[in-house]
């Protein structure tokens, strides 16, 4: 019966998340998608053995009860209600393992009873298994202001994002759109390209990137540290604001100006935005927290609204915010298998290259086939994943056949 469900659907082969999206947004009848997430751990155990696919779920699983559904034997293996409106199932709570084993001692039966578990919240029930297998399709929900009149709940509307989701620890803020132009077209958002004198740098060409400290950019976005002359920057993600704290070893009057410049110019570098606190060292002189608001103001670009130094030395900086700020997105796995694969397109060496990198990194890559056959193609040879779980999620690296 299944055969005959799927045998008419479009098939779509080899496509990766960006893709999808994209198909399903304009899709007006089901298709069927080949090899999307024949990646992922969960299912590469399942391809194994079933006994394989259960462990697996166990080494994630939280020790809490889990809602199973029993059948009886001689329903071949369906769920439903009898002519006289019962249920052929009952409904109990159990802990994963004691389902689990349940489940085996029916597969020796001959005649076994269907035990069903029912969609749940991944994330309430198990540890680390939406983050190893997912497709991550982004956000599909968005703040729109201001809501046509004539619009009602189901209609379709076409509408203009000005802020992508925003990823924060916690719950992730929600795309910010308004309605679009009259005249708008459905197309993709502009790019970095799109900007006024952008240029392409090909992998062949002088790396302007990294010419321009685009390693030590990464580094600080990755770890949230960034170093000035008889100082320190701590940058710290929170849900209710990006903080950044001055330490160093200068008299306190000197490191609260150089602090503030150093901190100035970390925020325009770093693409921080939304509301941003300074932890500057505490002064009682109020000329040196007025210099140091100063120093704020030469460097950091308008427009920007701040507070002025108060006596704990604390100052408090909001900037709009249109994207994810650099230590936003590297405190996310995509970021870092993008950065590991220009690392590849970069490798001066010959022949295949081996990508070794955190379980993690290696999934999101495998997940996009695009970007590794952009690479593949642009060194003229191929790639090889390799996951090793002792490494960090930013410890990646390359290797060629032939250094």
């Amino acid at each position: 019966m299944a055969d005959d469900i799927f045998r008419d659907m479009a098939r779509v082969p080899d496509v990766g998340a960006d893709d999808l999206d994209r198909r399903l947004a304009s899709a007006d009848r089901p298709f069927v998608v080949r090899g999307l997430v024949a990646e992922w751990p969960l299912v590469q155990a399942a391809r194994r053995s079933a006994a394989q696919a259960r462990r697996y779920l166990l080494d994630h699983a939280r020790d809490m009860p889990f809602t199973v559904s029993v059948g009886q034997p001689g329903g071949d293996g369906r769920l439903f209600y009898d002519e006289a409106m019962r249920m052929n199932f009952a409904m109990a709570r159990a802990k994963l393992p004691d389902i689990f084993a349940e489940i085996e001692r029916e597969e020796a039966s001959t005649d076994p009873r269907p035990i069903y578990l029912a969609s749940i919240d991944v994330r309430g029930f198990f540890d680390g298994l939406h983050e190893a297998n997912h497709v991550d399709l982004g956000t599909r929900e968005a703040l729109l202001h201001p809501l046509p009149r004539a619009v009602t709940e189901g209609a379709t509307l076409l509408v203009e994002i000005t802020r992508p989701a925003t990823p924060e620890p916690g719950k992730p803020k929600r795309a910010r759109a308004r309605p679009a132009l009259p005249d708008a077209v459905p197309c993709e958002g502009p790019s970095l390209a799109d900007l006024p004198g952008a240029r392409i740098v090909g992998p062949f060409d002088r790396d302007l990137l990294g010419e321009a400290g685009w390693p030590l950019l990464i580094e600080e976005a990755m770890t949230g540290q960034v170093g000035f002359p008889g100082g320190a920057l701590s940058i710290s993600l929170t849900p209710a604001m990006t903080l950044i704290d001055i330490d160093g070893d200068i008299a306190p009057a000197d490191l609260a100006v150089t602090g503030a410049r150093a901190a100035a110019r970390a925020i325009a570098r770093l693409d921080l935005a939304g509301s941003i606190g300074i932890d500057l060292p505490t002064v009682g002189d109020k000329a040196v927290r007025l210099a140091a608001a100063e120093a704020v103001d030469a460097i950091l670009p308008q427009p920007f609204e701040r507070t002025a130094v108060n006596g704990f030395g604390f100052l408090q900086i909001v900037r709009r915010r249109s994207r994810a700020s650099l230590p936003e997105l590297f405190a996310h796995v995509p970021a870092h298998a993008r950065a590991l694969l220009r690392q590849a397109e970069r490798d001066r060496g010959s022949g295949e290259r081996t990508l070794t990198a955190h379980p993690s990194v290696i999934a999101a890559i495998a997940a996009r086939p695009d970007w590794v056959q952009a690479v593949e193609r642009t060194l003229g040879a191929t790639l090889a994943l390799r996951g090793d779980a002792g490494l960090a999620i930013s410890a990646g690296h390359v290797q060629a056949r032939f250094p």
